[in-house]
Formats: C-alpha cells, structure tokens, sequence
C-alpha cells in the first residue's frame, strides 16, 4: 500500500473530539464540511470531506499543512492537476472476485488507469516542489501494460477486436467464408422454388439461426430440407435446404468456437484486472486524496481563508476572522471578529452583522 495512504487513513484518526457536542453544534461544523465537500471533483471525496472530524494531533496538522502547501504548488504549475471522476472504476474494482466485468466495464477501467498514470506522471514530473506526493508516485503502480492489453483486445465500446488472437482472428473470417457459401447455396435454391411458384414470399428468412425458405405448406414435399417453423395461419412453412443443411452446420460450429475463444480473452483480461485490483484502488485513493486536498484550498480561497498558527506560548489569536456559513448568508455585511484561545480553555469567537 501506498505509505501516505497509511498516514491519512480515516481509521488512524482516533484522537477524542477536540470540541464539546454543543460547541461543534454552535460552529455548524457539518455545514462547513458540505462547503468543502462542493469543491470536490469526485462524489468518494466529496463524502469523505463531510464526514471529516477536526484534526487534533499535531503530526496529522503538520502533515495536512504540508500535503496543502504542495498542492498549492502544483495548482500554481504550468499545467492543471489532472484529476478524474474514479467512483464507477473504483466500483468496479471493490467487487469480490472472481471478476466477471463485461467488455464496456473493462475499457472504462482501462481509461481510468491511463488517467491514474497521467496523475502519477504530473507528480513525478514536480517531485521536487511536492516531496510527499512525489514519494507517494513513486510507490504507485504502472498500469500501461494492463492498458494496452485491454486496448489491443477491445474498442472502445467494448466489443472484441479481430487482433484480440490470432485465433479469433482465423475463425471470424472462416465464419465470414461460411455464411457466403450458406447465402450463395440458399439463394439459388430460393431462386428454383421461387421460378416454380413453391414460394409465399420473396426472400430467404431467418428462423433462429437457420437460412429458410418459405414454402407454401403444399409444396414443401417438393423441396427436401427441415421445417424449422409455420406461419400464424398454417399456410407456409420455412424450410431449410438439405443442401444447405451441412454448410449451416459447420457455420454453427465455428460461431460456438468463437464465443469460447471470446469468452476465453474477456477472462483473461478480467484476471488481468483482478490481479492488478490493489495497486489500482491505491492509484484511485491517492487521486480521491488529492481531490479532498485540493477542494480544502479552493474552498479556502473562495472564502478568504488564511492559515492560523499557535505562539511559542501555545496561544491562538485571530484578527478579523469571519464565520464561512454567516459569509455565506450575510456576504460583506459580517462584521470581522477578534479573539484569544488560551491553552486548555474553551473560546468561541462570535461574529454578525456589521
């Protein structure tokens, strides 16, 4: 696992609460969690950020500080931090295995893993600026080899490629060799019953997947073949060719052959993907992380946040501090506030209308 993702676990933090029940009622602390949260590009940090407790041990502050002031780094880069929606990925990859995702499941993990190695790229790229992040890269897994086997196998909408084998390849072409010959045979002898006035209709159909030809029911004696079905009124029946009955076989034969082989390359991709399912999840947690980091410095911005630090003496002051939620509801007619915290004593700044 991915050491920063050990540090900023949600279970490591089992400090007591740093305030009173009625005083993080009074501050609305949920309310300030769900304005954070609306920062977030993925609804996994977004729920993570509400529901976030106040960090009390002064390692977890010190490491969060970091961890912002690096990204802050990163978003006044050259490039945006290139973040993406993970939750349908991550989804996919916290089910229990063995893993039976279709062909559209498969690319979308595919593209999400790209995504997670363009992240990891950005962060490697700007390891000197962002330590913590940098070495968190250099813990996470590249997925290009797992990319480019689901890319080679599937398109983009998921269906299985010719090039997924050479296997597949062979008997999707012998298959296409097969039904001309079936089409060429079923239409000749549609011709002679249709010259003979056998036919109630103009054109060989399809029962299952069966070429036939839709023979008044009193002249099907005259062309030798199999009934695979009647019409409503009993008036036709749908014969297929004796001649052509050996062709369709060998056509049926090679179609089962190449849903095995199919089903036989969407295994092994999902395998593939099964095997590589911790590494991924780590990859979408870091990017969740960043996500919630993030979010914290967006929301800080937009509300003119400023970063407070204790005295030698252990104190905390503040100078025109204003309440986010009384901002939100009163804009600039909330009037600025002052106050002291004093170790082991419980302050609360109170601040209004102007």
């Amino acid at each position: 696992m991915i050491r920063l993702l050990e540090i900023t676990a949600p279970d490591r933090q089992v400090a007591p609460p740093v305030a009173a029940t009625r005083t993080a009622s009074l501050l609305e602390w949920s309310r300030i969690t769900a304005q954070v949260a609306s920062f977030c590009l993925n609804r996994r940090a977004a729920a993570a950020v509400r529901r976030r407790r106040p960090f009390v041990a002064p390692e977890d502050i010190a490491l969060r500080h970091d961890l912002a002031d690096e990204m802050q780094a990163l978003l006044r880069g050259d490039a945006p931090v290139p973040l993406v929606e993970v939750r349908g990925a991550l989804g996919a990859l916290e089910r229990p295995a063995p893993f039976r995702l279709e062909g559209p499941d498969l690319v979308h993990v595919a593209a999400v893993a790209e995504d997670l190695d363009a992240f990891r790229s950005h962060l490697l790229a700007r390891r000197d600026d962002c330590p913590s992040w940098g070495e968190a890269a250099v813990e996470a897994t590249v997925f290009s080899g797992l990319t480019g086997a689901i890319r080679r196998a599937l398109d983009p909408g998921g269906r299985i490629l010719d090039g997924a084998s050479p296997l597949l390849a062979r008997l999707r072409r012998d298959a296409v060799a097969q039904e001309r010959s079936v089409r060429q045979e079923v239409g000749a002898a549609m011709s002679r019953a249709r010259g003979s006035g056998w036919t109630t209709g103009e054109e060989v159909t399809l029962r299952g997947d069966r070429f036939c030809i839709p023979l008044r029911s009193g002249d099907s004696a005259r062309l030798p073949g199999i009934v695979h079905d009647r019409s409503a009124t009993g008036a036709t029946l749908f014969v297929e060719p004796a001649q052509v009955v050996s062709l369709a076989n060998a056509l049926t034969e090679t179609r089962l052959e190449i849903a095995a082989e199919e089903a036989r390359i969407i295994f092994e991709l999902n395998r593939a993907v099964e095997q590589a399912s911790g590494p991924l999840r780590d990859s979408c947690r870091l990017m969740l992380l960043a996500d919630e980091v993030r979010a914290g410095l967006r929301w800080s911005e937009a509300v003119g946040g400023r970063r407070c630090s204790l005295d030698p003496a252990g104190r905390l002051r503040i100078a025109g501090g204003r309440h986010p939620l009384l901002m939100e509801a009163l804009g600039a007619a909330v009037c600025r506030g002052r106050g002291q915290a004093e170790p082991g004593k419980a302050d609360c700044l109170a601040a209004g209308r102007d």
